[in-house]
């Protein structure tokens, strides 16, 4: 099952796109696990940045522009990282997906139950 069905079409064009790309990679073996790790690491770093300067700076707002913007890249680029991971592990990326929506509603629903942590002073 689809996450977001009618994206199927899609989500085949891409994974034909992302296999043509692979193979103009030099064959690494399994540094290139390492190296997508490390870009998607990185990645995740510029969303974290945009984040916290979106939660907490009353910086101008052509400037947290321009950081939205580099964070919708960031997140492409760690997606599209994440989908060439599943497909060097022999993975289903959509599979994938549903695993993280799967454990999210649980997580949710143990929450719901259990309460939010409450904040604490240090």
């Amino acid at each position: 099952m689809m996450i977001f069905p009618g994206n199927g079409n899609r989500a085949v064009e891409i994974t034909k796109s992302l296999k043509k790309i692979r193979r103009l990679e030099p064959p690494t073996g399994k540094q290139q696990l390492v190296t997508r790790a490390a870009i998607m690491g990185y990645k995740l770093g510029d969303l974290q940045q945009f984040a916290v300067y979106n939660a907490r700076s009353n910086m101008d707002s052509q400037i947290l522009s321009s950081y939205q913007e580099n964070a919708k890249l960031a997140l492409a680029n760690l997606v599209t990282q994440a989908r060439m991971f599943c497909m060097d592990m022999g993975w289903d990326f959509d599979s994938i997906q549903e695993l993280g929506l799967q454990h999210l509603q649980e997580r949710m629903s143990e929450i719901q139950q259990d309460g939010f942590a409450e904040k604490r002073e240090v």
